[in-house]
């Protein structure tokens, strides 16, 4: 298998009114399995709040085209610093991406349990196949792009957001593990990020405080 980096990207909702402190990222695990003492660092939020502006797609437009035809557009009508962005819409449905022997296909399913299940399938069968990305596919009519933008400021915060990057060596197959840390992301109030699969089977986790 190629010595590239996967990545895997999940987000795992943000418990609301749960105190979140560094200890709590420090002993938080994603699953069973080896983990690697947490990194936390704090990021200094601004004191001035970023603020959203929505940019609807046009139904012919890539999710990429769209995305950054909104960034363009809002730093050039305000100047602001782009904070982020993120793209919702009316769930068609979720789009899989498997690697067979190296030679990745996409797939779309009606429900992550169809895709997992599928993946169970394939691997029943005797094939190395490999989950290497999972996400929603919006109806390309409903799609917005809501941009965070924030305007200069010299001020700070007395707030940090808390974030921790750790290294997992999950026990079990993929899909047991993913499926484990989504849990405990969502049980402990946490906003999970899984990236960077290696060949070796183990994970970079960022968790932050939501």
């Amino acid at each position: 298998m190629r010595d590239a980096l996967v990545t895997i990207v999940l987000l795992a909702a943000a418990r609301a009114g749960a105190e979140c402190t560094p200890e709590t990222l420090k002993s938080w695990k994603p699953g069973p399995g080896a983990v690697q003492a947490a990194e936390v660092n704090e990021e200094p939020e601004s004191a001035t709040e970023p603020r959203t502006v929505s940019v609807r797609c046009s139904a012919a437009e890539s999710d990429d085209a769209c995305e950054s035809r909104a960034r363009k557009q809002v730093l050039k009508n305000t100047g602001w610093t782009i904070v982020s962005a993120r793209m919702e819409g009316e769930r068609d449905a979720y789009e899989a991406t498997l690697d067979e022997n190296g030679t990745q296909r996409k797939q779309r399913f009606a429900t992550t349990e169809a895709a997992l299940d599928e993946l169970k399938r394939l691997r029943a069968a005797g094939r190395k196949v490999e989950l290497t990305k999972l996400h929603e596919v919006p109806r390309p009519e409903s799609r917005v792009v809501h941009v965070e933008a924030r305007a200069p400021s010299k001020k700070r915060t007395s707030r940090v957001r808390l974030r921790a990057r750790l290294t997992w060596k999950p026990e079990g197959d993929q899909v047991a593990a993913v499926s484990a840390a989504m849990r405990a992301a969502e049980l402990a109030g946490l906003s999970l990020s899984l990236f960077e699969r290696r060949d070796d089977g183990s994970f970079t986790v960022v968790v932050a405080c939501p």
